[in-house]
Parts: structure tokens; sequence; C-alpha cells
């Protein structure tokens, strides 16, 4: 394998096969960041039980997970990576133990804006100052916060927008390359689009379709304002409109720009069931929306609405209830 792709070495029984199969991998084009190193941890494990037979057997799996002690998430993720190492030494032969494919626990619960947090948060950010002139932040970070909550965009998606990207006259945003190394269209409210309108002629009257929409320091450079700097501006707002930033508890994270995509997804599943869409089209119609890989990522956003709308967990009952059979709930 070459090293310089790698910054781990292996040195079990399984040594040459984890190389490979990182190698593949990396060929065939996947990312593989944290993988090599989720297979280093079974390998160091091989190697402190002394495990010196081309084998992986159940006990051994179950040894090697119960040693990482981790968050039960990260587990899963671990133990999702070694079973597509495991299925690969099967196809070559080796007796891999393949463990059941568990599903990630979200059990957290995070923070939905209300709407007079948003308009808190909205007033705030039009209110911002900086000390830094060379950074368009009082113009920049308003139109973020409005894209982030109006479409549910990640903010790595929302940073990386370009100006040919932001489709005024068609209503919409281009996402390019995003989670899965996807693209996808994401329409916009008529009134974001009037923003984001405003903001262009405000910043890019000089600039080409290739240029940054959300640039920093200036167009002519051509790059992104960062996520620290969006977070940065976050915590700032965020005081300022008095929403409390701390971590209540285990099941809860402190407030992110992240907060705006779920916010987002909950009060789009509002909206669809107020207008009588049944969740049955409402869940697959916001899953395409977000960008999720399938619905199951979306379901979720079922259960964080009995708070603020329980009339969505009255509807979401019927229809899990046709999805799953009886006895499987």
């Amino acid at each position: 394998m070459d090293n310089s792709r790698c910054n781990h070495s292996y040195n079990s029984v399984f040594k040459t096969e984890i190389e490979n199969y990182i190698e593949l991998k990396i060929n065939l084009g996947h990312t593989f960041i944290g993988e090599p190193y989720m297979l280093k941890t079974l390998d160091d494990y091989l190697c402190l039980i002394n495990h010196s037979e081309k084998v992986l057997s159940a006990p051994v799996i179950e040894g090697w997970q119960g040693s990482l002690q981790k968050h039960d998430n990260t587990i899963v993720r671990y133990t999702t990576t070694y079973r597509r190492f495991a299925i690969h030494l099967n196809a070559l032969g080796y007796e891999a133990y393949i463990p059941i494919n568990n599903r990630y626990k979200h059990d957290f619960k995070p923070h939905i804006f209300t709407e007079n947090e948003l308009e808190r948060i909205f007033n705030a950010s039009d209110n911002l100052t900086t000390k830094m002139p060379f950074i368009n932040t009082p113009i920049t970070f308003p139109v973020l916060v409005r894209v982030l909550f109006g479409c549910g965009l990640r903010i790595s998606e929302a940073l990386h927008l370009k100006l040919k990207d932001v489709r005024i006259d068609e209503g919409v945003l281009f996402i390019r390359n995003a989670k899965g190394k996807k693209d996808r269209i994401v329409p916009m409210h008529p009134s974001l689009c009037e923003i984001c309108s405003l903001y262009i002629r405000a910043i890019h009257m000089n600039s080409s379709a290739d240029d940054c929409f959300f640039p920093s320091r200036s167009t002519r450079d051509n790059i992104y304002v960062t996520q620290s700097w969006a977070h940065y501006n976050l915590k700032k707002v965020l005081e300022i409109a008095g929403v409390d930033l701390s971590k209540n508890d285990d099941n809860n994270r402190a407030v992110s720009l992240h907060n705006f995509r779920h916010t987002f997804a909950v009060k789009s599943l509002a909206n669809q069931q107020a207008a009588g869409i049944d969740c049955y089209y409402s869940v697959p119609i916001l899953s395409t929306y977000l960008g999720h890989e399938n619905i199951y990522g979306t379901e979720r956003y079922l259960q964080l609405t009995s708070e603020y709308y329980q009339s969505i967990i009255e509807k979401s009952s019927a229809y899990s209830e046709c999805i799953f059979p009886e006895g499987l709930l």
C-alpha cells in the first residue's frame, strides 16, 4: 500500500488484508478518511490479544467492540466499517463474523428555534458590528442565517455556494458536491430570493459567476468565509438575542448553526401537515430537499415535533404503522 495515502501502520495477522482493502477503497474513489483509523483499532486489538488465526470470530469482534470505550453511536460507526471489511474478507474466502447492522441512536434533542427566537436572531444579525472592516460581516452574516433557515442547508453547503449557484430568476439554489458527493437543486421562498437579490447588488456588482457567494475579505480574493467565522458571529448574535447557548444535559447539544437546519425541517413538516399533505408524501419530499441519503434521517424530525406540533405526532403514528409489520414497532 502507498503509505503516503494512509497515516497508520498495521501489524496484526490481517495486516496485508487491511492494507489491500484500504487501497482498494481509495482507488474506487471512496473518501475513506476515518475508516483507516477504525480498522487500526481492530488491528491493535488483535495484536493485544495475540490473535494469530486468519479467522475473526464473534467473541473476538465483540471483545474489540467492548474495548473501544466510546459513545454508542461511535461504536455503531466503527462496527459499520468493520462489517464492510468482514464482507470483503468473506469474499476472499476468510471466515469473518458479520455483526448485526444496528442503526444510530438519535437520542439527542436539538434546540428548535421558536418564532420569537428567530425574530430576535434576525434582528440581532441585522445590527451586527465588526472590528474587521475588510470582511462584510454586517451584510454577509444576516443573509447567511436566512439562507440556512430558509433552505435548511448544512453550513458547508451554504458557505461553498458560488454566485452562479444562486439562481434568482429560477428561485433556486444549486448545491454542488454535497454530502455523499451529490448535487441537488433547492427551491427558495420569494422573500429569500429578494434578500439574495439585494445582497448581490450590494456585494457582487463586479463579480464573476465563479466567485464565492459569501466571500471573505473581498470578492477579488475569491475565498469563502470560514465556518469559524460563522460560528463566532452566531455566538455573538445568540448572546445579543438572549438565546441560551448552553448544553442542558447529555441528550441536548449546545445551540449551533445546524439548529437552523433542524428548525427548518420541523417547521416544514408542520407547514405540510397544516396544508393537508400526508406524511406518506411530506417525509420523502423533505428527505429529497434536505439531501438525505434515505428517509430514515428525515423521519427523526417527526419525533422532534411532539413538543411543538402534537398533531404531527398523531399523523406520524399511522404513517409508521403502515411501514413496519405488526410486532416490529
